[in-house]
């Protein structure tokens, strides 16, 4: 393997973050937590970065450093704001790499992709969840043409319940077969009319029924489709969130998914046996029980995250 650029380890924190826009500073914090091992070394080598801290400025320096001159790939996006923002887009990015956060803002020109960012902000924001990113292109077709149809969701969620519970609290429960995080699953969808809202539904509930929580997401929806969703919701726990493109923290659950108390783990692990994204979201639920404590979040890869890193 070739000896990664400072360029590959930028592309890398956005790759594996496709489709969220940071800020310089938060991508200096990602190749921090993501290469422990590269950081060390140039920890080493460098007679003037004493800290963690004089790393995290060096870093912040050669990104902008990076953008300013042009070698960023084309597939990494900058917005045109103030802080800068940067951005990964696998397919069908923009030819124009100086674009405006807002291009979401016309819905005749909203993409299924460009909502996957928004609801990881909105999760990790108002509902404290873990998001991870489910991409079909990371999945097998051992299963021939159509064989995973409708077998995995768009996004899948990590909550952690226990993150103010006292130390007592947390080994009693492992006593009673309880649980410190619930697992969420989402299908995502730009529109739900009554042309296509049944058929939406019904893919949400194959793909999404294994969770504690499903839920359909969209950023329209036709008040005659919200009807027929408020009569499927209530016969199969599946629920309803809006997204408000130009409001992010505007979206709303319209319909609240019940709590399904068993997970299904027959479908989790069909799942994981064609998709490599849904195979690292199980790996990190299972290192969130088995890390070291202070660790066990920020060393895995999500879409987004409650806080900061």
């Amino acid at each position: 393997m070739k000896n990664m650029t400072f360029v590959d380890y930028i592309r890398n924190v956005l790759q594996e973050r496709e489709g969220i826009y940071f800020t310089v500073p938060e991508i200096a914090k990602f190749i921090v937590s993501d290469f422990p091992d590269y950081c060390k070394k140039r920890m080493e080598k460098s007679g003037r970065i004493k800290d963690v801290a004089d790393l995290l400025e060096q870093f912040q320096r050669e990104i902008y450093s990076a953008n300013s001159q042009g070698r960023l790939d084309q597939d990494i996006i900058v917005a045109a704001t103030s802080p800068k923002k940067l951005a990964y887009f696998s397919e069908g990015g923009f030819s124009n790499k100086e674009v405006l956060v807002s291009h979401v803002g016309k819905k005749k020109e909203l993409r299924e992709q460009d909502l996957y960012s928004l609801l990881g902000k909105f999760l990790a924001d108002d509902l404290n969840i873990y998001a991870k990113r489910i991409n079909e292109k990371k999945s097998s077709n051992t299963n021939g043409r159509n064989g995973n149809k409708w077998l995995y969701p768009d996004v899948v969620g990590m909550r952690v319940l226990s993150d103010n519970w006292d130390d007592n609290i947390k080994r009693c429960i492992k006593h009673y077969q309880g649980s410190e995080t619930d697992l969420w699953s989402f299908e995502v969808k730009v529109s739900l009319t009554m042309a296509n809202v049944r058929e939406s539904f019904f893919q949400t509930v194959s793909n999404s029924s294994w969770a504690n929580y499903s839920y359909l997401v969209a950023a329209d929806i036709e008040e005659k489709a919200l009807k027929d969703l408020r009569i499927l919701s209530e016969a199969h726990n599946i629920g309803v969130i809006k997204l408000d493109i130009d409001n992010i923290q505007e979206s709303q659950i319209l319909i609240p998914a019940p709590k399904t108390e068993l997970l299904d783990w027959n479908v989790m692990n069909r799942i994981c046996s064609v998709n490599s994204d849904f195979k690292d979201f199980i790996a990190a639920v299972d290192n969130f029980y088995s890390a070291n404590p202070k660790n066990k979040i920020q060393e895995t890869h999500w879409m987004a995250c409650p806080g900061k890193l």
